[in-house]
């Protein structure tokens, strides 16, 4: 019978893994340069750490990595000052672990969708600025960010603009992750995924 339960070596791939996708999100952060591609973070950061999440959840194939992976995320991202992006990324984090598990973990297209789902989940960091915008924004002038760069996240604050957020990070996880295919096809060969 084998092992469902994760042991030393799973949570040091694991951990090796969500280091790799954290680099991911520091590269992406090159998107918080305009309010325009700040809002693009999320699909930005989508694209750059599909590799690493794919990765991770095909090494260790076992309940708990992903979860695992998403408290961890989503817990810097409340270092960084987004509180409101934890619960939304643990919450995608634990409803991708059931997805993959209930699919298996050889399921390269459901484990592709439910990192798109994560993806999309990642948006609801941006909760305050959509629901609480004026507080938000008079938050973040407090903080040094100049008030130009204020007023362009204001005129992004809209319902359609987080609906086409929410599009276009589903489709970079996509890419991402149809990346992540031609970049690993040997090791998920192998691993009986391709």
């Amino acid at each position: 019978m084998k092992n469902t339960k994760l042991n030393g070596k799973d949570l040091i791939t694991t951990g090796i893994y969500t280091a790799l996708y954290i680099v991911a999100l520091f590269v992406a952060s090159v998107a918080n340069i305009t309010p325009f591609t700040f809002m693009f973070y999320p699909a930005v950061a989508s694209l750059l750490g599909a590799v690493f999440f794919i990765m991770l959840a095909t090494k260790v194939q076992k309940f708990g990595a992903v979860i695992i992976w998403g408290v961890i995320v989503g817990l810097l991202f409340m270092v960084l000052g987004m509180a409101m992006a934890l619960p939304f990324i643990v919450l995608g984090a634990v409803i991708a672990q059931v997805i993959i598990t209930k699919t298996g973990y050889t399921n390269f297209k459901m484990t592709s969708f439910a990192y798109m789902l994560v993806s999309v989940l990642y948006i609801g960091g941006y909760t305050q600025l959509f629901v609480t915008t004026e507080s938000y924004l008079k938050e973040a002038l407090k903080r040094g960010l100049p008030q130009e760069f204020i007023d362009g996240l204001n005129g992004y604050a809209t319902l359609p603009f987080l609906l086409v957020m929410i599009v276009v990070s589903a489709i970079f996880a996509l890419l991402g992750c149809l990346l992540a295919k031609k970049i690993l096809k040997k090791h998920l060969a192998k691993a009986g995924i391709l």
